[in-house]
């Protein structure tokens, strides 16, 4: 889990099903709400907007783990990922779960997590991460982008704007 600034929390997480992580935001944001209202003797919603989420394979989950544990240094608050509280950066390095953070499954795919890290990310795909992080398109190869529109029975790829060409009717037929 991350949060970057006063704006952004980040977390890369996998729903065991379709409206578990919507519920789970959903809960988290009614808690946290209610605590911080009663706090504070505030009143009304502290997040604005729905979150953002999109869909991706694992072969893209490599980009989603730097991005989010970096996010703290390219924010420039701090110089190193595992100095930042709330980040799970120190949890993957040091190797040790700890109260929100299971570290075996990236561990497992990425080995030692430090040089993991300091490979950082190009500026490309930085963007591309976004951009996917705006729109909620699916980050994936062909394949699994294919899969995802079979299953859905729509198409989730960027269309041309405007609308759809007419075929026209072969007047000789």
């Amino acid at each position: 889990m991350k949060r970057t600034d006063n704006k952004a929390l980040h977390l890369i997480a996998v729903p065991p099903s379709e409206k578990a992580l919507s519920q789970t935001i959903g809960e988290a944001h009614r808690r946290y709400t209610r605590r911080i209202n009663f706090r504070e003797g505030w009143r009304g919603h502290l997040w604005q907007g729905r979150f953002a989420s999109f869909p991706m394979d694992k072969t893209h989950l490599y980009v989603a783990a730097r991005y989010v544990e970096l996010n703290p240094v390219r924010a420039n608050l701090v110089k190193k990922p595992q100095e930042y509280r709330w980040s799970s950066a120190s949890a993957h390095i040091a190797g040790r779960d700890d109260r929100l953070v299971h570290v075996a499954p990236l561990l497992e795919m990425f080995g030692e997590w430090g040089d993991f890290l300091s490979r950082g990310l190009s500026d490309e795909e930085v963007e591309k991460f976004r951009c996917h992080e705006r729109t909620g398109r699916p980050l994936g190869t062909n394949r699994f982008i294919a899969r995802l529109e079979n299953v859905l029975g729509r198409m989730l790829n960027k269309q041309k704007p405007g609308p759809k060409a007419l075929q026209k009717k072969n007047k000789n037929l």
